[in-house]
């Protein structure tokens, strides 16, 4: 009998990569909704550390790699919102924001700087870390903020620190790699220099241009919100695009973009709530791949080195909060806002993956360490960041609502 038709081995293929996920992740936060301790966000994770290569090994990083796209978008949609944040009119009536944000990159920047070298890590090494390690998560806190439906002047500021920062992080990175190359040569100090003004530019640049192009579409009508977000994600596929040809990170593109809507006079396409029910899709497959390139084993080699970056990282953090914003919160909620800091942006894996490309001689030292503290402070950041707001008195305890 003539079986050639049967396929000669069965292996897994997008299709089910992603119904793997999106199932694994919608089992967990119908888990999560069930307990009120645990939000959707940290269920998506640990099933994702469940079905990685550190677990039962059903995802591995070619599969993890090719869902980059899914990643780029979820990403950037956390970026757009975070910069529709940063509303020029509101941060001037807040002057303490901008004290307290350039203190913690620059008590960031020596603290995590100086206890590397300290334990012999060369100095720039050293720098790229603290700037990789600087960057909250807008992803954690904007997510928590939305599934608990927080509202608050703690909530506020936070959102505000965090989008300063992330746009710190990669500006710092760019100037380390850039010393990198050399040693101090005047051709490096020029580069040091021209590098990050190059991506400001080129990031606004893009930003103005999608912006233009969904302006644009728009004359045609999309009315309704189902419409609206297609727009908005094609627009950002457009950025992600363009910034990936023009070597410009696509978060700080999508991030340039929500400044540049928010701060308008008129509204535009991507004025509207860009984190509705629709784009539970990326989130699902943001967070459940995140857990999946945590592998714990790998975290105990470099755990002292870990816990000294991540315990200078938050002193900086709580340090600057402390010192500026004692006129508008008592010292609970300042505790609250440094602790709504503590989780690690995801833009770290892309930092770090960079930095592995151009210099794999001493990036995997520098792997490590960055992902070792990605690993801890994205399992304890959504947790953590609850918490934070409850003490705030901004998330009603007991409240579960939104996933």
């Amino acid at each position: 009998m003539d079986l050639s038709f049967l396929p000669e081995a069965l292996t897994l293929n997008l299709f089910i990569l992603f119904s793997l996920i999106l199932l694994a992740g919608l089992a967990a936060g119908g888990i999560a909704h069930r307990t009120p301790f645990v939000p959707s966000i940290t269920a998506y994770m640990l099933v994702g550390m469940a079905i990685g290569p550190g677990g039962l090994g059903l995802l591995n990083y070619d599969m993890m790699a090719s869902a980059r796209i899914f990643i780029d978008i979820a990403l950037a949609l956390i970026m757009l919102d975070l910069g529709r944040h940063l509303v020029v009119s509101w941060i001037r009536k807040h002057p303490s924001l901008l004290k307290a944000s350039a203190l913690e990159v620059v008590l960031t920047l020596a603290l995590v700087t100086g206890g590397l070298v300290a334990t012999g890590m060369p100095a720039v090494p050293s720098l790229v870390v603290a700037a990789i390690v600087l960057a909250a998560s807008p992803a954690i806190l904007l997510l928590v903020v939305r599934e608990f439906k927080v509202k608050g002047p703690v909530t506020d500021y936070a959102t505000v620190l965090v989008g300063l920062n992330n746009f710190a992080s990669v500006l710092v990175f760019a100037v380390a790699m850039v010393f990198m190359y050399g040693t101090g040569e005047a051709s490096s100090w020029v580069t040091g220099v021209l590098h990050p003004l190059y991506l400001v530019a080129a990031g606004v640049g893009i930003a103005i241009v999608c912006l233009g192009v969904a302006e644009a579409v728009n004359l045609f009508g999309t009315e309704g919100r189902t419409a609206r977000f297609s727009l908005l994600i094609a627009i950002l596929m457009l950025a992600v695009g363009l910034s990936y040809m023009a070597g410009v990170p696509p978060m700080l593109t999508a991030l340039f973009m929500g400044f540049i809507s928010a701060n308008l006079k008129h509204e535009t396409p991507l004025s509207e709530e860009p984190l509705g029910k629709e784009s539970t899709l990326f989130f699902i497959i943001l967070f459940v791949l995140a857990g999946a390139k945590m592998q714990l084993m790998a975290l105990a080699t470099v755990l002292p080195l870990v816990l000294l970056v991540v315990v200078l990282r938050q002193v900086a953090k709580h340090a600057a909060i402390l010192a500026f914003t004692r006129k508008e919160f008592d010292l609970k909620q300042q505790v609250a806002l440094g602790f709504c800091m503590l989780p690690m942006a995801g833009m770290a894996v892309g930092l770090i993956q960079t930095t592995d490309t151009y210099f794999p001689a001493i990036g995997g030292m520098l792997t490590g360490v960055v992902l070792g503290a990605v690993m801890v402070l994205e399992t304890l950041g959504p947790v953590v960041t609850e918490l934070a707001l409850k003490a705030a008195g901004e998330l009603k305890s007991g409240k579960k609502v939104g996933h």
